[in-house]
């Protein structure tokens, strides 16, 4: 039976950033995922300000910076007309004022590479189907990729394993929240788009949203936009021609010439009641999920990952105390909630449709554009 200080269960980047974190702090943490490889479809392509300063503290923000797309400006459009443009430029105190769009799959081969510097290698196909917790350890059931199964005993295990994380409805831990009614598709393309590489826009009129964000490489995208439907209420099965179609939300005239796998998903907002179940903690999307608006997800994760990390090696050390690790959840749920409440506003409100609502969020965003404090505020 082995043992390790540390067990990060769940190699996205959640559970890298933390692994790595706790590596370079002295604490060598075993780290399992039950895919096989990194999953190369995912959500998540933005980086902010601040998640760039974490990467640069693990070693990692000069391949992001080289890898990835820079983008500075944020553009929502409603009813085919520019209402506010974010720019990212004028964020005070962060030697990276912008956004770096990447794919999720570069941002996370980008950590295992350090993570495999620092001396930790994620076992894979290795997946965890059981947890017992006591005051003293918790013993994690894991099958392995031979098809056998055997316990690993930590000292702390981190459940760090997505939106269904398996970790946190082992530990019995509340999830409260709702879904969305509408679906989404999402693919990476090569469009010719008119807008500068240096913007991302989000568009929505009374048919849905549709977001075009620009990826690494030229006339590279990333789209993402609410499913149509048929007339008689059935999806349409997303391709080439549907991303065409459901590119006139945004009113500007482009075309997307191929595309790769399309992906189709649901969209919730949730948080996790508690984040610390004994020796049991939940970090990134198996503690919170919301809509993408803003592009928010991977990067709150990240920010989980931080904040647990140096708590969690200066527990497992003996250097401080175990109650330090209860200020993780004091600080970090208030972040989340905060985040998932204006995601899910942002989501509402450019999708309002017929709502006579929509033409109050047509004169407010304008309103804020023209005042620099409400275009800083945001911004931040």
């Amino acid at each position: 039976m082995a043992h390790t200080r540390v067990l990060v269960v769940g190699a996205g980047p959640t559970g890298l950033a933390l692994a790595l974190r706790l590596a370079r702090l002295g604490v060598r943490p075993r780290i399992i995922d039950k895919h096989a490889g990194v999953q190369e479809l995912t959500k998540s392509a933005a980086l902010h300000a601040r998640t760039l300063e974490h990467l640069r503290d693990l070693g990692a923000a000069h391949d992001i910076l080289e890898q990835g797309q820079q983008v500075d400006i944020l553009r929502l459009r409603t009813g085919h007309r520019d209402r506010i443009a974010v720019d990212f430029r004028a964020l005070a105190g962060t030697a990276f004022p912008f956004m770096i769009d990447i794919p999720q799959s570069r941002t996370e081969h980008i950590l295992l590479d350090r993570l495999a510097a620092a001396g930790v290698a994620v076992e894979r196909e290795t997946a965890c189907t059981g947890i017992e917790h006591s005051a003293e350890e918790v013993r994690a059931t894991v099958s392995t990729p031979e098809g056998a199964t055997s316990v690993i005993t930590a000292d702390w295990l981190v459940g760090c394993d997505g939106a269904h994380s398996t970790v946190r409805g082992l530990v019995g831990a509340e999830f409260p929240g709702g879904t969305y009614a509408d679906d989404w598709v999402l693919c990476d393309a090569e469009a010719d788009w008119p807008l500068p590489r240096n913007e991302m826009t989000f568009s929505g009129d009374t048919d849905g949203i549709y977001g075009v964000f620009p990826l690494p490489g030229q006339r590279r995208y990333r789209l993402a936009y609410t499913r149509n439907h048929r007339s008689d209420g059935t999806p349409v099965e997303p391709d080439l021609a549907d991303a065409q179609r459901a590119l006139a939300r945004t009113g500007i005239e482009g075309t997307v010439e191929s595309v790769g796998p399309f992906w189709t998903f649901n969209l919730a907002h949730r948080q996790a009641d508690r984040y610390r179940h004994g020796r049991v903690l939940l970090a990134g999307d198996a503690a919170h999920v919301h809509t993408p608006f803003g592009g928010q997800g991977l990067n709150l994760g990240v920010g989980d990952a931080m904040n647990l990390g140096w708590k969690l090696a200066a527990v497992a050390t003996g250097s401080a105390p175990e109650d330090l690790l209860d200020t993780y959840e004091a600080e970090r749920h208030p972040v989340a909630a905060e985040v998932i409440a204006f995601t899910d506003l942002g989501a509402r409100a450019m999708l309002l449709r017929g709502d006579p609502r929509r033409h109050l969020r047509d004169t407010v965003l304008p309103a804020m554009h023209a005042l620099r404090p409400a275009r800083s505020t945001l911004a931040r």
